[in-house]
């Protein structure tokens, strides 16, 4: 079902542009109703190619809003919502922005916006992000369930009702697409060094780490069982996993996880609590 309603988004950087492009993909939003602000040529031409309205101005884009979706650095956050907070009253308004807290962003603005603070991937342009949020104690159910709409036209979504998770969601799904990036880059260059062309071992690799995602989103077994399947007992599979165990696979994801999820605890102005070493 579409919204009817409109949204402007502040900030049309690479992970508004994937949720946006989600959106539009899935029909959640009717073009005519969304607007785009951003300083930049650039990120206003990619708006324009998507078929929407394009502003260099964030405050015309709020007044004329229902939903603010407010997708700048943080660096720059401050700044923007001291222009424009007084045109978002008493509206939704979602932030994107990595560490920073709700409490924070009623700070920086004013009381009667009802903050979502959201942690998507940019997987939301193919439909297929991992997205969490947590709704501030403003939010009507109505607000909860118009950010699940818009979350799930690009993907999944999952409430977290305590604010501290989204810094753990941060480092496994946030930030976590690119470590499934380099692995595809990774699992391709040990084919090419094997003798396959770049394109084909990059396909493979590609479509290998999509149907494993696959079948583990389908079961509700453990990855773990699912791995020990393919591996049959001296076969090429399990002397590959003990390569793997030997130069520190698991030990590395884990510790990539944990040092995305301090530099978000970090950015929004916490320290992390402490956690073991591996």
């Amino acid at each position: 079902m579409s919204l009817q309603k409109k949204i402007s988004f502040i900030g049309g950087g690479a992970m508004g542009s994937a949720m946006l492009g989600g959106m539009l993909q899935k029909g959640i939003v009717a073009k005519r109703n969304v607007i785009v602000a951003d300083l930049l040529p650039a990120a206003r031409e990619r708006a324009a190619t998507m078929g929407v309205q394009a502003t260099d101005s964030a405050l015309a884009a709020a007044k004329q809003c229902d939903i603010a979706v407010i997708c700048v650095k943080p660096i720059v956050l401050k700044s923007v919502l001291n222009e424009i907070h007084h045109e978002l009253s008493n509206k939704l308004v979602i932030s994107i922005a990595a560490g920073v807290k709700l409490q924070t962003l009623s700070d920086l603005s004013n009381p009667t916006l009802r903050w979502v603070r959201v942690m998507p991937n940019t997987a939301c342009l193919v439909g297929e992000s991992a997205s969490s949020f947590t709704p501030s104690s403003s939010c009507t159910d109505t607000d909860i369930n118009i950010t699940k709409q818009i979350l799930e036209s690009c993907g999944i979504s999952i409430l977290l009702k305590n604010e501290d998770l989204l810094d753990a969601a941060t480092g496994v799904a946030g930030s976590g697409i690119a470590y499934v990036y380099l692995f595809i880059e990774a699992l391709a260059d040990g084919a090419v060094r094997a003798g396959l062309p770049r394109t084909t071992a990059i396909q493979l690799a590609t479509q290998t780490v999509l149907g494993g995602a696959l079948m583990q989103k389908s079961t509700t077994r453990h990855p773990m069982v699912l791995k020990d399947e393919v591996c049959s007992p001296g076969g090429t599979t399990i002397e590959a996993v003990s390569a793997l165990e030997e130069h520190g696979l698991r030990n590395a994801v884990i510790k990539a996880v944990t040092a995305a999820y301090e530099k978000s605890k970090s950015m929004g102005g916490t320290p992390a609590p402490v956690v073991s070493k591996l």
